[in-house]
């Protein structure tokens, strides 16, 4: 492992080809046919069919263990781990009466609600204070809903603004928070068959 220059940065994750092969392997996915381990995950759907429902069971299944749609297999989260729940949508109350209504289990669901609020994702002390809040809870799985919300650049169309920003988020959550999954919901487009604004989203 290489440490890097700065008195903040984490050493860099490196190795002979021999060493990263010899590691552990890594389980082959979160949730079989769907997610990947470590992955980025963009779920796209129209308004008010259902999204936010859909993300609280997949983190009650995170949770539990049991099989994501009744179908696909789940590598659960580690003991006494959470999934953290940006939430820039709704109120909170309600958030958590849906999450009650999926069988979430209260102690393992950590929501930080965002609507009405300075995006801290735009502001640096911010940033740094939630994923400080994050890591403390041990948030292994982090969800962000919705990206229209979330996302602080100026246009959601300009590709190499949207990419930008995707990046900073993978780092924030991979780098800072220490979570291990990334699951940003997003709004199609008025046909209902893509991700509306820039395609880097889909990327």
């Amino acid at each position: 492992i290489l440490a890097s220059e700065g008195h903040d940065e984490q050493p860099f994750d490196a190795g002979t080809l021999a060493e990263i092969l010899a590691r552990p392997a890594e389980p082959p996915a979160r949730v079989e046919g769907l997610i990947g381990w470590e992955a980025s995950t963009l779920l796209v759907a129209q308004r008010k069919v259902g999204k936010t429902t859909m993300v609280l069971n997949l983190a009650r299944c995170l949770v539990s263990g049991e099989a994501f749609l009744g179908a696909h297999g789940v590598r659960g989260l580690a003991p006494g781990s959470r999934v953290g729940f940006l939430n820039f949508e709704v109120s909170g109350a309600q958030l958590a009466r849906w999450a009650r209504d999926a069988g979430v289990s209260v102690d393992r669901l950590y929501l930080v609600n965002l609507r009405g609020r300075r995006n801290p994702l735009a502001h640096p002390g911010d940033r740094q204070r939630l994923a400080e809040v994050l890591r403390a809870q041990r948030v292994e799985s982090l969800i962000v809903d919705p990206f229209g919300r979330a996302y602080s650049g100026a246009s959601q169309n300009d590709a190499g603004e949207v990419y930008g920003w995707l990046v900073q988020l993978d780092q924030f959550t991979r780098s800072e928070v220490g979570a291990r999954d990334l699951v940003l919901t997003t709004h199609a487009g008025w046909d209902g068959e893509r991700s509306r604004g820039s395609s880097a989203l889909e990327d």
